[in-house]
């Protein structure tokens, strides 16, 4: 929606720009968070994705308090009914140790999300995958992937007896923004030869062929992927006859 600005010009809409390194790679094998947007932007950021044929990658958090951090829910079903092509995969991330209620409830809407949502994959931390098993069968029976989270503190051996679809290598700790550690490339060549792996966190288009080179087959970026251009004051005055 375009707004008037105080001298009675109108203000063009800010527009997510998807930045054209991701054509480098094979189409659908990069993401783009769309927690490293404003939440003003989500919507669109979504849509921009998905004109460029990558896929949306929304990083759901729950800090110690029992508060939402990242993307919400009402963000991701704005996505889904405005952008219905809008291939969604989901991560959920707790932040510190939310009391266990909390915690319970987050787990049980963001599990029934991935069907809203028709997400195609959900990951969560390892051991949510083993106290969840049951309900996670039905989802994957169901056809939605489930991936592990691999943060720079898992071993990627503490995988080696987990049925999962696939591994999703944090090169940061999740819900931070730090600069990508580059030490996770071993866990990604590790894993790559168990299953598929995607790479997330700090993730850039220098940093993404290394990541390729090493097995990954999923690419999520934020920051480096997605711009967010400055509404520009088009020079219509108010009055002004054509």
């Amino acid at each position: 929606m375009t707004e008037a600005a105080v001298d009675g010009s109108v203000a063009a809409p800010a527009a997510v720009l998807v930045q054209p390194w991701h054509r480098a790679h094979p189409a659908g094998s990069v993401g783009g968070s769309l927690y490293a947007v404003d939440h003003a932007h989500r919507v669109d950021a979504a849509r921009a994705l998905t004109a460029e044929g990558c896929r949306v990658h929304a990083d759901v958090i729950l800090d110690e308090a029992g508060r939402q951090r990242g993307v919400t829910w009402s963000e991701l079903t704005d996505v889904r009914r405005l952008v219905p092509d809008a291939r969604i995969d989901l991560h959920l991330i707790h932040l510190g140790r939310p009391q266990a209620d909390q915690l319970l409830v987050h787990l049980d809407r963001a599990l029934q999300a991935v069907t809203m949502l028709a997400a195609s994959a959900v990951t969560l931390a390892p051991a949510h995958v083993v106290g969840h098993r049951r309900r996670l069968d039905r989802l994957r029976r169901a056809g939605h992937q489930l991936w592990a989270e691999v943060s720079p503190r898992t071993a990627a051996t503490d995988l080696d007896d987990l049925d999962v679809d696939g591994a999703l290598v944090m090169f940061i700790e999740p819900g931070t923004k730090s600069a990508a550690d580059l030490a996770q490339l071993t866990k990604v060549v590790e894993l790559s030869r168990r299953f598929p792996v995607a790479v997330d966190g700090g993730i850039t288009r220098t940093i993404a062929p290394s990541c390729r080179d090493s097995g990954a087959s999923y690419l999520v970026s934020g920051r480096d992927l997605l711009t967010v251009v400055p509404p520009t004051t088009a020079s219509l005055q108010k009055g002004l006859q054509p």
